[in-house]
C-alpha cells in the first residue's frame, strides 16, 4: 500500500508504505527488520514525528489510538502504528 500521490512524476525521491499481506498491514518494523537483514535494503520505519498526520493518514479512529497510547504507556509497542520510508538516490 503506497501512501502519497499515485502519480510518481509529481513526487519526491520518497516512497512511504506498508506491506499488506492476507488483509492486514504487518508490523513496520519487522518488515523492516526484513528487508535489511534478508535483502539488504535500507529503510526507515515509525512515524517519522508526524502523529496526528499519521493517525488520519492510517485511518486510525480516537478510540483505537487511545487504545494504542495505552499499551505503548506499558512498553506494548506492537500495535504501535506507523509506515516504511524508502528514500530513491536521486539519480535512479
Amino acid at each position: 500500500m503506497i501512501y502519497g500521490d499515485k502519480d510518481f512524476s509529481k513526487r519526491a525521491n520518497v516512497i512511504t508504505f506498508n506491506i499488506v499481506s492476507r488483509g492486514q498491514i504487518m508490523q513496520h518494523n519487522l518488515v523492516s527488520l526484513i528487508l535489511a537483514d534478508v535483502f539488504g535494503v535500507q529503510l526507515r520505519s515509525g512515524c517519522f514525528c508526524a502523529g496526528p498526520f499519521g493517525m488520519q493518514l492510517l485511518k486510525l479512529d480516537e478510540a483505537t489510538v487511545e487504545n494504542i497510547e495505552d499499551e505503548v504507556s506499558v512498553g506494548i509497542l506492537k500495535g504501535k502504528p506507523g509506515y516504511l520510508r524508502l528514500d530513491l538516490t536521486f539519480y535512479l
